[in-house]
């Protein structure tokens, strides 16, 4: 039917050029191309009737009041744009469009009839005055059109934020044809993901309590029972622009490194969590909070003016985040069915301004923030030894990506799951565990939780070592030096691990199973050769506390007694010390040539106590511990006469040098080589010269 035709615009419906446009989101560089075109009447938005109530604006686009709340226009949909032009001779003209909103910010698209309402995340200036738009409503010639565009218009968005969003979030289902566009969605992850969040929860949980903890329990473990992937466009655009101007400005500051890096950095497998941008610095971030704003933060964002109502704000009105799990549980309340929620966040942390002080100025740390800084890491380890905290003033800088539902494991519990999976021979549970209970093992801040671990897990060291073993492999720098101190654990707690000689006649395989630890040996000695240092610090312990078992590993240890590290050197050394004259005496040469002669005291120390353990396999230091003796430290003197007193017949050359010792400066070192002459005197000659 013929349209009646477009009465003159009341006062405030005339629409002009738009004043210029700001830049389209961020997204793909695919140039853009035209959809869909043709004309359609769209809803005045300007003047009173601006205000008239949308039924009585429907009614009226088939009547003869049609000019007072429509206008014709010419629109076309592009892959980035909504346009339109009082007609198509206008376009074809060349006049700039009158109103243009971005395909990307499409927060509802409804259809009534013929009606197509649009509706924007955020609002855009149009026509003449330039008013900010938030919603655009189409009407079509017929109810098919009406269909045919409003499927355009959702196929458009949906193909402009997969370039724009992560990989894997379901834009599909959030601007699905079968109901109201959607741009938030929350999707449950696989048991596999969730073993990986798993990890970096074990990973970051440090066994501490701070007085925010108000009186609970303090939990040995955070066992994760689903994880949630929040997909929030508004809010990942937001941070998406919030990353590229920090990535700008902190390649503009020289700003301090943190040491030691974030700890959920060091985590070898986080990049399956999603890819990280180191130029902005970004980390995953923990914020623990309580159920319902948990619901909130992820549907929206995090609100700076509640900062605090929760705990206290030390470092102001600002986003909190923690790198250890344990930190942020703090902060977390259980429902009734016992499970807690934290947010496993993005952060772009960018230049980060670095806080010790036990009590920080906070406006001056914000006011900092604004001028050169981009986050503050309140690094209250360094102030009063409990966790670092992460401080972010501007809230678009941290996107919560992940709600992870967990419930807090007790240390009887956790023993008791130890306890049943190794009886069970439950390998896969072990795997879980076992890492998690060895570090607990080492860190704990009780010494009686510390010893019923150790002795838990060296009970079942049958079980509980190939776990171990395999850990030595893991890719995590710090998973690998756990497992290896753990497994120092296990055989300090082995009762047949602690012999301290093993009868010539055992073969290796005889070793082996007398003592389970011995099977780690291989693992252990390789990681002798690892390139981080705390790792092959851990492994030299570990085989000391193995002792004779160890026997393959001695050349090893003999090479290592020239590490660059001098913790690693003097480990290797008291390694050595523990194995035996008949183990060790292939590392003699080294001990003499090498660590006698090392400019670190606590080396050469540890080398004199080994050497004096292997009684007449020393004799080919005998010169060099007699040169000890005239070393400008009391204490390298002290220990070198100890080491020849121990050496029996082969140490009798040494008396004329111990005899000259007796003058020496140093009361110690006097009474130790008194001691050593005494022991000695037995195998000194007739001819000896007498004192």
């Amino acid at each position: 039917a013929p349209r009646p035709p477009e009465k003159p615009q009341p006062p405030g419906c005339e629409e002009r050029e738009d004043p210029p446009a700001r830049p389209p989101p961020n997204g793909g560089d695919e140039a853009e191309r035209q959809l869909l075109a043709g004309p359609l009447l769209k809803r005045c938005s300007g003047g009173a009737v601006a205000v008239s109530p949308r039924g009585v604006a429907h009614a009226a686009a088939d009547g003869f009041a049609q000019g007072l709340f429509w206008r014709r226009r010419h629109v076309e949909l592009s892959t980035r744009r909504i346009l339109y032009w009082a007609s198509l001779e206008e376009k074809e003209g060349g006049a700039a469009p009158r109103g243009q909103l971005h395909i990307a910010e499409v927060d509802d698209v409804a259809l009534r009839h013929r009606e197509v309402n649009i509706h924007f995340a955020a609002a855009e200036a149009t026509g003449r005055r330039g008013r900010q738009r938030s919603s655009l409503s189409l009407y079509a010639a017929s109810d098919e059109e009406a269909l045919r565009w409003s499927e355009a218009i959702r196929d458009a968005a949906a193909a402009r934020l997969h370039t724009m969003l992560p990989s894997g979030w379901d834009v599909g289902g959030m601007l699905s044809s079968r109901g109201p566009v959607r741009r938030v969605a929350k999707v449950e992850l696989s048991a596999e993901a969730v073993q990986v969040v798993q990890h970096i929860v074990d990973h970051s949980f440090i066994c501490k309590r701070t007085r925010d903890r108000r009186g609970q329990e303090l939990p040995v473990r955070l066992e994760v029972a689903k994880v949630v992937c929040v997909q929030n466009v508004a809010q990942w655009m937001a941070y998406s622009r919030a990353r590229d101007r920090v990535k700008e400005q902190a390649a503009a500051t020289a700003a301090m490194p943190l040491v030691p890096e974030v700890l959920t950095g060091t985590l070898g497998n986080s990049g399956s969590l999603g890819l990280l941008d180191k130029a902005a610095n970004e980390h995953w971030l923990f914020h623990g909070t309580r159920v319902a704003a948990a619901q909130g933060i992820t549907d929206f964002e995090f609100r700076m003016d509640l900062a605090g109502s929760h705990r206290g704000a030390m470092y102001g009105k600002a986003v909190y985040l923690a790198e250890c799990s344990s930190k942020a549980d703090e902060y977390s309340e259980a429902d009734e069915e016992g499970l807690c929620r934290m947010l496993l966040c993005r952060a772009s942390l960018g230049a980060i301004l670095i806080e010790r002080e036990k009590h920080p100025a906070a406006p001056e740390l914000e006011e900092l923030c604004k001028l050169r800084y981009n986050s503050v890491c309140g690094d209250r380890w360094a102030a009063v030894g409990t966790f670092r905290e992460f401080v972010l003033y501007e809230g678009s800088q941290v996107y919560p990506e992940y709600i992870i539902y967990y419930r807090r494991t007790s240390q009887a519990d956790l023993l008791q799951a130890i306890g049943t999976i190794a009886n069970d021979n439950d390998m896969d549970g072990v795997r879980r565990l076992v890492p998690h209970a060895a570090r607990l093992a080492q860190t704990h801040p009780n010494p009686q939780v510390k010893y019923r671990i150790s002795l838990l897990l060296g009970a079942h060291a049958a079980t509980v070592v190939p776990a171990l073993t395999e850990c030595l492999r893991d890719d995590t720098a710090l998973r690998r030096r756990t497992a290896a101190a753990a497994l120092g654990h296990v055989a300090d707690f082995t009762a047949l691990s602690r012999a301290s000689v093993i009868s010539g006649c055992e073969d290796a395989r005889g070793q082996e199973k007398s003592n389970p630890v011995a099977a780690a040996v291989p693992a252990l000695t390789a990681c002798l050769r690892d390139s981080h240092e705390g790792v092959r610090r851990a492994a030299a312990q570990a085989l000391e506390q193995i002792g004779s078992s160890a026997a393959s590993a001695v050349p090893a240890l003999a090479a290592s007694l020239s590490d660059t590290s001098e913790d690693v050197r003097c480990a290797a050394a008291k390694a050595l010390e523990k194995m035996g004259a008949d183990v060790a005496a292939p590392a003699v040469p080294a001990l003499a040539e090498t660590c006698l002669k090392d400019s670190n005291t606590s080396v050469q120390k540890a080398a004199l106590a080994a050497l004096g353990q292997l009684g007449t396999a020393a004799e080919p230091a005998v010169p060099a511990l007699i040169e000890c003796l005239k070393n400008a430290n009391h204490k390298v003197r002290c220990a070198a006469a100890a080491s020849l007193e121990s050496l029996g017949p082969c140490g009798a050359a040494s008396v004329p040098a111990l005899l000259a010792v007796l003058e020496d400066s140093d009361v110690g070192v006097r009474t130790k080589a008194t001691t050593a002459l005494g022991s000695l005197g037995a195998y000194v000659s007739s001819n000896a010269p007498a004192e």
